[in-house]
């Protein structure tokens, strides 16, 4: 029951997954070429272009970040997410889960258990909260003491992931929360970090990059 359950919510992921495609695709205000260099970085865009990962992993972790982080000016919800709610034509289940990527930010997660085929028990590093994520993809790539980027939310009981598209040595934690939190402390911010980083997402470019030289 519960597997059935989860897979229609994954099926339901998708359909907002090409729903925001299309938007961005159609979009006439979205500028790709300077998104692409405030995600990554003018200087470690070149980088990623010279390993040729621009158009493979690369992008799919760019986009992840351009549905779902990106603001313009100081709205309440990422701009691409916003246009969604805004469409009449979504399913109530469509709409809660919109609502539940807004709540949800990229953040850094450690791998705690795995249970092929299922999912796995993961933890944000930085408030220590462990949930468990239903995804098979995933349990078959996770791996207990590793790291991932990603954004983890809730719906209709269940924990779903996105954006997990690298994994890393559980030793690199305290070089990924210095970098973020050299970040966090030059914004002088008085929220939490998870707050932070729901409105910084575009510093994980920066972070991926930095993490593979």
């Amino acid at each position: 029951m519960a597997a059935a359950l989860v897979e229609e919510w994954k099926a339901v992921d998708s359909s907002v997954i090409n729903k925001a495609m299309r938007l961005i695709e159609d979009s006439n205000v979205l500028d790709t070429k300077l998104l692409l260099e405030h995600y990554w970085g003018e200087k470690r865009l070149d980088s990623v272009r010279e390993k040729g990962e621009v158009e493979g992993v690369a992008e799919l972790e760019f986009n992840e970040w351009l549905m779902n982080d990106y603001y313009l000016k100081f709205e309440d919800a990422p701009y691409i997410l916003a246009k969604l709610l805004a469409d009449e034509t979504l399913t109530s289940q469509q709409r809660s889960l919109v609502e539940a990527r807004i709540k949800a930010p990229m953040t850094v997660w450690l791998v705690t258990h795995v249970v092929k085929g299922k999912g796995a028990l993961i933890r944000n590093i930085f408030d220590q909260n462990e949930v468990f994520v239903y995804d098979r993809l995933f349990s078959e790539s996770a791996q207990t003491g590793y790291l991932t980027c990603a954004r983890v939310f809730n719906v209709g009981s269940y924990y779903l992931i996105s954006g997990a598209y690298r994994a890393y040595p559980g030793n690199c934690s305290k070089e990924v929360r210095e970098i973020i939190d050299e970040e966090y402390i030059k914004s002088k911010s008085s929220k939490d970090m998870n707050t932070f980083l729901r409105r910084h997402g575009y510093l994980f470019g920066r972070l991926l990059i930095k993490l593979q030289e």
